[in-house]
């Protein structure tokens, strides 16, 4: 899985750049490690700690199985990091976006994002076979992932490697139906739903785009994180429950309901929420 791969690449960076055996490894060893790769990749404390973390059960295992008598990481103790106020766009923000797409291409990339709350690698590996026209229904099934070691993109499984099937609004397909014009008369052959004439898009292009589109709005930089954060947000405002809108974005209730609902109510609905329940009469 991605994470797995993640763990295993970020391991391997250590013993690659402080090569010793895993026995003579030290607490200092690892606070060196860690501030050098701080320093040289510019990283957020968030980043950091999860290295720690990912050391740390590295090493607790090594030393559950008697490969070293006390991990390293036990006196390194985790990054605060503070509480972050996560992004959200609100619905000015979309129609301030969308309305900076003179591409039929870009237009529907913020709208398939802003309707599904898809992950980035899921909507750069979409296919045109996973339009299903006839149901009105979006297979999504697999992503595009970005190896950091070898530095290049390969198809691979979601990241819950699950498939999931998600309705398409009429105003969606229209799009699509709009989209394929613009492949036919560019002669654009390639099976990806978003491509050019020179390649398909790929996570970081999209990003790229998504970052442009809103400076272009002028609005503040949100990334494509914040449009499923936005999406999922609004479906429980509007009455859905959390098991459904995880399946939905494809997380887990429990990450849905801790990391992926926010307020996203606007004032006039709070007003009313208080006098209702208010207890002056």
């Amino acid at each position: 899985t991605p994470t797995i791969k993640y763990y295993s690449s970020t391991i391997k960076q250590l013993l690659k750049k402080m090569p010793k055996k895993v026995v003579d490894y030290s607490t200092e060893d690892i606070r060196a490690y860690l501030a050098v790769f701080q320093r040289k990749n510019k990283s957020s404390k968030v980043t950091i700690d999860n290295i720690r973390r990912i050391f740390s059960s590295f090493f607790a295992w090594l030393e559950e199985e008697d490969y070293i008598i006390k991990s390293p990481i036990r006196r390194i103790h985790k990054v605060k990091t503070g509480t972050q106020v996560k992004e959200i766009l609100t619905d000015e923000n979309i129609e301030h976006l969308r309305d900076n797409c003179i591409k039929i291409r870009d237009l529907a990339m913020i709208d398939l994002l802003a309707s599904t709350g898809m992950r980035v690698g899921e909507l750069a590996g979409l296919y045109w076979s996973d339009i299903d026209y006839e149901n009105g229904i979006l297979n999504i099934s697999k992503s595009e992932k970005h190896d950091r070691v070898t530095n290049e993109y390969h198809i691979s499984e979601t990241k819950n490697a699950k498939e999931r099937f998600v309705p398409l609004t009429d105003q969606m397909i229209s799009l699509f139906k709009r989209l394929e014009q613009v492949r036919t008369k560019y002669n654009i052959t390639s099976d990806y739903l978003f491509a050019t004439t020179t390649g398909h898009c790929t996570p970081r292009s999209i990003s790229e785009c998504a970052r442009y589109k809103c400076a272009q709005a002028k609005i503040p930089v949100k990334s494509i994180h914040a449009i499923r954060r936005t999406l999922n947000s609004r479906m429980r405002v509007n009455g859905a429950d959390s098991v459904t809108t995880a399946a939905l974005i494809g997380n887990t209730p429990a990450v849905n309901e801790n990391f992926y609902t926010y307020d996203v109510s606007e004032q006039k609905y709070k007003k009313e929420l208080i006098r209702k329940a208010s207890l002056c009469g």
